[in-house]
């Protein structure tokens, strides 16, 4: 009994489809298999095929570069400078997470930036900008070239600086940094520098 209910429902497959078959070959407005194949080629074309994501991996190493430089270099002050901008101008969050102050941004641990930078909550900020530091005491300013994104950043001039503040230079803007964080050199090492641009 199951056999035949099973064989009649092929069948009856079998010409549904046979007919609607004869049905599409008598429309004159049927789509032609070479417009199928067109289409199904647009498709194909509107998704991308997607590219492995990055992980930012290449900014830890770049500080580890820079720890390795300042080794060589302990008479020298070294940075590892990464300009940020926030996805949504609205999120506080950033603020609580500020470990210091420049003139015109906040500072963030690597491990934050990193973080933001992968969650797609943080980007790279790539406009041009001019890193400087301001002595303290003696006001003196120490500015380098103008660069974009992240940069290693380095002076010789070390043994004059006892301390500083950081600012960054947007269009040509001269930021006051006299409210910033003030930092003290440490010889050897390489200064993180994650800074979310708020000016």
């Amino acid at each position: 009994m199951e056999i035949a209910v099973t064989t009649a429902l092929l069948l009856a497959i079998l010409l549904g489809g046979i007919y609607a078959g004869y049905l599409l070959a008598r429309d004159p407005n049927r789509p032609s298999l070479q417009a199928v194949t067109n289409a199904l080629a647009r498709v194909g074309q509107v998704a991308p095929k997607p590219e492995p994501e990055d992980n930012y991996s290449w900014i830890a190493e770049g500080m580890q570069t820079c720890r390795q430089q300042a080794g060589d270099r302990p008479d020298s002050l070294h940075f590892m400078v990464v300009p940020l901008t926030a996805v949504n101008k609205e999120d506080v969050r950033w603020a609580t997470r500020s470990t210091a102050s420049a003139a015109n941004a906040e500072l963030l641990s690597l491990n934050d930036t990193l973080d933001g930078l992968r969650r797609g909550d943080l980007n790279l900020y790539w406009g041009e900008y001019a890193f400087a530091i301001t002595s303290v005491p003696g006001d003196v300013t120490y500015r380098w070239a103008s660069a974009s994104g992240p940069s290693r950043l380095s002076t010789d001039e070390a043994e004059q600086i006892s301390g500083f503040r950081i600012a960054f230079s947007l269009g040509g803007s001269e930021p006051d940094s006299a409210s910033a964080t003030q930092f003290k050199p440490t010889k050897g090492s390489c200064l993180w520098v994650g800074a979310l641009i708020t000016g």
